[in-house]
């Protein structure tokens, strides 16, 4: 499942980009937490939210960014999924 809405920045001359903080947890053996505070001249306004299985990292997304400020939370899995075989590559 994935939605996203974006309103764009249309006057922006050059984009600008710094992260305020990162944050990463290992949960257990290969789930991690990971959250962001960013910096971005692209966006106005944008939600994006992603529920994946069954490929890379798959897990949970949720992102917010308000008035170039973004947060962003993400649940995933640290392994690479292995299309041929239908399993998590060891």
């Amino acid at each position: 499942m994935y939605i996203n809405i974006s309103i764009l920045n249309w006057f922006r001359k050059k984009s600008k980009w710094d992260k305020y903080f990162s944050f990463t947890k290992k949960i257990c053996k290969n789930k991690y937490l990971e959250i962001e505070g960013m910096y971005e001249n692209y966006h106005l306004f944008g939600f994006e939210f992603k529920v994946s299985f069954k490929e890379d990292h798959a897990g949970v997304r949720l992102s917010i960014k308000l008035f170039f400020r973004e947060l962003s939370i993400v649940f995933y899995d640290s392994r690479h999924w292995d299309y041929e075989n239908d399993c998590w590559q060891k």
